[in-house]
């Protein structure tokens, strides 16, 4: 059976953090309070935007025609196109749609998180797994981003856009995509990768995978956090890693030793093969 297991530990982005106070929301570990949960998702409600800005322009003119035209009209139908306008008006203004919230929608342009919202308000997962073949092998297969698929059961495919920069499309649940794009931030050849989603993506997140050798067999540590929009993290990691995201992470590394070994093999049959 390979080792397949959740660990305890700093996480991607809480070693960078000079904060004090809760740990970030863990999948299978230290949970937050409900009351730091609720105080998280009331200061999205009062300040969070999910609409961008030729959006909020259009609706809002679009709602001043319906409710000027309303009091213009006048009677059931008049009042009626008052109270839509009036609603569009304020959709625009607050440039807040509870619909796009619920579908992790967010047209807005977004800045990348900081490390104190990771820290208060992230979501983390962890794994790890022992694989037979060198940390070089494990590292360059990593590397070459678009492999991730071949493995990630959640995601429909990462396009490389230059040496750093790559788009990631998870697969669609409910017939609603979601993408992003990501930035590597360290690299270490044969021994350490990490990224993090650029401003304005969809889904922030930020990751690191290391890989530690010891006799032709790699231990390999993935950390992972999460701060999707609108503070339902469980709708956004449900598109990403499915209902369980610790159990999806520990069977995306399952078959990521699967592909690996398999190579070793094949390799060890060609060898055998010539002689």
């Amino acid at each position: 059976m390979p080792l397949v297991t959740g660990r305890s530990g700093s996480g991607v982005v809480e070693h960078m953090n000079p904060y004090h106070g809760p740990r970030p929301t863990r999948i299978g570990g230290q949970r937050r309070s409900k009351r730091a949960i609720a105080a998280g998702q009331n200061k999205v409600q009062r300040g969070f935007t999910n609409m961008g800005v030729l959006e909020r322009l259009g609706t809002g003119a679009l709602g001043a025609l319906f409710a000027g035209t309303g009091v213009v009209k006048r009677g059931p139908v008049g009042w009626c196109l008052v109270a839509i306008g009036g609603a569009m008006v304020a959709r625009g203004a607050s440039g807040y749609c509870p619909l796009y919230r619920r579908m992790g929608v967010n047209h807005a342009k977004r800045l990348a998180p900081t490390p104190r919202d990771y820290y208060e308000h992230g979501v983390r997962i962890e794994a790890e797994i022992m694989v037979n073949r060198k940390s070089a092998d494990c590292f360059a297969f990593w590397r070459k981003l678009d492999n991730l698929p071949r493995f990630m059961d959640r995601l429909e495919s990462v396009e490389v856009i230059d040496n750093d920069r790559s788009r990631w499309i998870a697969k669609p649940a409910l017939g609603i995509p979601m993408q992003w794009e990501a930035t590597i931030i360290a690299e270490e050849t044969g021994r350490r990768l990490a990224w993090q989603s650029d401003d304005g993506s969809q889904l922030h997140n930020t990751g690191a995978v290391r890989f530690d050798e010891n006799k032709d067999v790699t231990r390999v540590t993935v950390e992972m956090e999460c701060l999707p929009p609108g503070g339902h993290f469980s709708e956004a990691l449900a598109r990403i890693f499915g209902n369980d995201p610790q159990a999806q992470l520990n069977s995306d590394l399952a078959r990521f030793k699967q592909l690996m070994e398999a190579d070793t093999q094949s390799e060890s049959r060609g060898r055998s093969s010539t002689k």
